[in-house]
Parts: C-alpha cells; structure tokens; sequence
C-alpha cells in the first residue's frame, strides 16, 4: 500500500507541477505503481492504482496498449470518468 499512496502522491505532484518538473514526478509516479501492482494492491485500491497507472503511461507516452486496457476496465466505473473519457 505504501507504494500506491507514494505514487499517487506523485501523480498529484505532477498534475501541479511545472512543465519542467511534471516528467520526473510521472516517472516517479510510475515506478511506485507500477511497484503497487506487483506487489498485490489491496481489492478496494486496485481500480484507482490502475487508472493512475494508465494516466502516467499517457503521460510519459509508454505502454500505450496497456494505458488503454486500464481505462477500459476502470473508467466506467470511476468517479473521475470525464477526466477517463477525456484521456
């Protein structure tokens, strides 16, 4: 659990970051959930690891294949599906 609360705590830096600064922090974001995943997320975090996950391989323009199938199995039921419509 600690590796998603870091990466989604860098997720949420990177969205307020400056331009110059955001790719480290989805970088960082990345490694930490892509850490969560494999370490086993806990069943309630696991659809926001994965959609937080997904923004990140958007964001670093990675893993497109894998972004999109995170999406699709998360968005419908996300509290955040305008912003997952929209990615």
């Amino acid at each position: 659990e600690a590796a998603f609360l870091l990466g989604s705590a860098h997720a949420k830096a990177a969205e307020k970051a400056l331009p110059t600064a955001a790719p480290d922090h989805w970088a960082k974001a990345r490694q930490y959930l892509q850490q969560g995943l494999t370490d086993g997320a806990p069943e309630a975090d696991l659809a926001r690891l994965k959609y937080r996950l997904a923004k990140t391989y958007l964001q670093l323009n990675v893993e497109a294949d894998k972004a999109i199938e995170y999406l699709e199995e998360t968005v419908p039921a996300s509290d955040a599906r305008a912003e997952g419509y929209n990615l």
